[in-house]
């Protein structure tokens, strides 16, 4: 998505453009970056988020800070992001009126959801049932929610384009309304946080309401949307031959993966993540647990990722402290 973005900006003769991508020197994310800056001809920033970075930028209040800024009461907030904007601003190449424009999520409108989890075939009554069976934060709460939201696409879509309403099509607004914007849109505020301006192209809404009816022939696998890129990259010769393109049957390997995860115990699981670490997540989250120990708090982490970690510190330290005047949010 964001080479995407990258060849665009190319075709329309911006040449004052940087590039950043954060995780550990060698893994394929890094590689591939630094591969399609040098071939672009941009300037690339490696962040390297390493255990000595992190110790000098630990301070406990800003980081607190951030939460507060970032925190919405519906997700969690991602310190990898924190972390590269520090390392960014002290490495002197951002401009002060920079203005950051994220790939997100230009794979979600193209359909890469509908090889992960949406059925085919799902139909208009069965959409938000679905959706509710298949995430595990919801509840009746945001059943309502969600209600209300399938009520008001359901008028939408009958009013303005006289059609019946396509299944999937209303599956994805519900994951647009409760995952996207909440989790995902709401993680790119980090740069806000820092005082930079934010765009987010693949949101344009004639864009978001052409691929709202695409054919589901077009979405599965990413069809059309896998083909847009390759014609944009070739023009600048980063199409390359032996990327990783997921395809349904890695998917579904994938899954059953992660469902065999699940059985094994914790300290297995633990390791798995370690192993997969390529942010550093164990060293970003380390502040965090300094603080559960300080306040004589216990904490868990079931072998899924450190995302667990600040969750649970975003929920325990931050809305749940009587001391924290930053947040007031209801600890239930």
């Amino acid at each position: 998505d964001s080479r995407l973005i990258l060849t665009s900006l190319l075709d329309r003769k911006y040449d004052n453009i940087l590039c950043f991508t954060y995780g550990k020197p060698g893994c394929q994310e890094v590689e591939t970056a630094r591969k399609v800056a040098y071939i672009a001809g941009v300037r690339w920033v490696h962040t390297d988020i390493t255990d000595d970075f992190i110790s000098q930028h630990n301070d406990i209040d800003a980081i607190n800070s951030f939460f507060s800024f970032l925190s919405n009461g519906r997700s969690t907030v991602y310190l990898c992001d924190y972390f590269a904007m520090l390392f960014l601003k002290q490495s002197k190449h951002l401009h002060s009126n920079a203005i950051f424009i994220p790939g997100h999520s230009g794979d979600f409108l193209g359909g890469s959801q509908y090889v992960k989890n949406i059925p085919v075939d799902l139909d208009i009554n069965s959409a938000m049932n679905f959706y509710s069976k298949n995430k595990a934060v919801m509840n009746r709460e945001k059943g309502f929610v969600i209600d209300d939201f399938l009520i008001f696409d359901q008028l939408t879509f009958r009013n303005l384009y006289n059609i019946e309403l396509l299944g999937y099509s209303v599956y994805e607004d519900i994951d647009l309304y409760e995952r996207i914007s909440k989790v995902v849109l709401n993680s790119s505020r980090v740069f806000e946080y820092f005082g930079y301006n934010v765009l987010f192209p693949f949101f344009n809404i004639g864009l978001v309401d052409y691929c709202k009816t695409m054919p589901i022939a077009y979405k599965v696998g990413k069809v059309l949307y896998n083909e847009l890129l390759e014609d944009f990259f070739r023009k600048y010769k980063l199409a390359f031959s032996k990327e990783m393109q997921p395809s349904v049957l890695d998917y579904r390997i994938q899954n059953l993966k992660n469902r065999i995860k699940k059985l094994l115990p914790v300290n297995m699981q633990n390791r798995i993540v370690d192993k997969n670490d390529f942010l550093n997540y164990r060293g970003m989250v380390s502040p965090l647990l300094l603080q559960f120990s300080l306040n004589n708090r216990q904490i868990l982490m079931q072998g899924s990722s450190y995302n667990e970690i600040m969750t649970q510190y975003l929920v325990d330290i931050l809305f749940c402290n009587p001391n924290n005047s930053s947040i007031n949010l209801p600890c239930r």
